[in-house]
């Protein structure tokens, strides 16, 4: 077909906005939904900072002082990182407390979990498990003889060479 027989398709100005205008919406509401989740937990971060900073410090304390020595250490190699991770950590302290409190929790459970005590030795257990002896047959492994299949021969030919391949 030539450029003379297409039908002429009516664009509209709308046409190409529309997506965009749509996409400006949704990512309007993203930015309304996340700010106010974080207005929400700024209006509650005196109480998160307390309540997760013992929480974390009651699981595993080595979690905080370790942060803050992480800090302390990054003074000396690296101090323009350390500042502003330190400016974080001043201006984002619900959500950095939030995140000692987990990851206390979650070395607790590992440690729980591998069986470690809190200082890094493994835990013994003096108990044996209680077990039965089981009786050994000399003879579990010895198989009965197979029978052989009956072998069935068809003497006929259908007349196609196609099923007489199965034969």
């Amino acid at each position: 077909m030539s450029n003379s027989q297409r039908p002429q398709q009516s664009r509209s100005l709308f046409g190409g906005i529309m997506p965009i205008l749509i996409l400006m919406g949704v990512l309007f509401m993203g930015y309304m939904v996340v700010k106010s989740i974080v207005s929400v937990i700024y209006f509650m971060a005196i109480p998160i900072f307390v309540v997760t900073m013992i929480m974390a410090f009651i699981w595993d304390k080595t979690v905080i002082t370790g942060y803050l020595k992480g800090i302390m250490n990054r003074f000396s190699t690296n101090p323009l990182m350390a500042i502003l991770q330190s400016a974080f950590t001043v201006v984002g302290f619900p959500f950095v407390s939030s995140y000692l409190a987990f990851k206390a929790y979650m070395k607790k459970k590992l440690r729980e979990f591998t069986g470690q005590a809190p200082d890094g030795a493994t835990k013994k257990d003096d108990d044996f498990t209680d077990y039965e002896e089981v009786e050994e047959n000399e003879d579990f492994l010895e198989l009965e003889p197979l029978q052989e299949p009956e072998v069935i021969k068809q003497t006929k030919s259908s007349g196609n060479e196609y099923e007489d391949l199965f034969d």
